[in-house]
């Protein structure tokens, strides 16, 4: 895969992944960067459901690398808004871990039992 062609993918694979993850909610911008030693950052602001998505196309060799480094930072986006419950909300916390355990309940079951 060249280079010019990672970051659309980046961002199509993050889309995908962001519709199946149920996030929704968040608007996601995405961002060329250099990151030494990193495929990826990001920076989450779970209250005002915003994040920031930092991608380092110059280490990505191949679709498989851009595609699980999009899954990777969409799961700490994810992972974000049971935190900010956590430290925010702490009744709340326990809604929010279910609706996570219900997303990935639906993923696996999928990927498992084919349903």
């Amino acid at each position: 895969m060249s280079e010019e062609r990672h970051f659309p993918d980046f961002v199509a694979c993050l889309g995908t992944v962001r519709r199946s993850l149920g996030l929704t909610h968040y608007h996601i911008t995405v961002d060329e960067c250099d990151l030494e030693g990193y495929y990826a950052d990001v920076t989450v602001d779970a209250e005002n459901c915003t994040a920031t998505v930092r991608f380092n196309k110059a280490l990505c060799e191949a679709h498989d690398v851009v595609a699980e480094t999009a899954l990777h930072e969409a799961l700490h986006i994810m992972l974000a808004d049971l935190t900010h419950a956590v430290e925010n909300h702490p009744k709340a916390a326990m809604v929010e871990e279910e609706r996570i355990v219900r997303r990935l309940e639906t993923l696996l079951a999928r990927s498992v039992y084919g349903r």
